[in-house]
């Protein structure tokens, strides 16, 4: 997967300026036929991509109520599957206290310190549980970054 940005700059209120992102399309490249096909999915319409397993593309739609519904794409079927509604536990510092990340076609969800694993193509969750140490570690900051898988 592609996706072809515009970096604008903008000058702001207080005459500072900083970057504006504009997508301008995603695009598909078949390694095999090293063909180039653009994506008629616009971000207006379907959210931002901003994760990709290998199958599925990850749109995310924020909702009313601080949610965010993760709405993937099977790039070899051309459609979308089971949207997935995720839920913060809270906030902190005005922002979502969960992360989520993609690997081998599973959603491995951070709430604060509960963990749970969603199958995509079902939707179903086949993990749930909490994080919890021995010891004095504190845990204000606990995300997921990368999934790596050591077979």
């Amino acid at each position: 997967m592609i996706r072809a940005t515009d970096v604008l700059l903008e000058e702001g209120l207080n005459g500072d300026f900083h970057e504006k992102e504009r997508d301008e399309g995603l695009y598909r490249y078949d390694i095999k036929n090293g063909e180039l096909s653009e994506l008629d999915l616009p971000s207006e319409e379907y959210g931002h991509a901003n994760r990709f397993d290998g199958k599925y593309l990850y749109f995310e739609q924020p909702t009313e109520g601080e949610q965010l519904l993760i709405k993937p794409y099977d790039i070899v079927e051309e459609k979308f599957i089971n949207d997935i509604e995720l839920h913060p536990s809270g906030q902190k510092n005005h922002q979502m206290t969960f992360s989520y990340e993609v690997y081998d076609q599973k959603l491995y969800v951070l709430n604060g310190l509960n963990l749970k694993v969603i199958d995509v193509a079902t939707g179903e969750t086949i993990y749930e549980g909490e994080i919890v140490t021995k010891g004095n570690v504190d845990l204000d900051q606990v995300r997921l970054d990368t999934i790596i898988n050591f077979d």
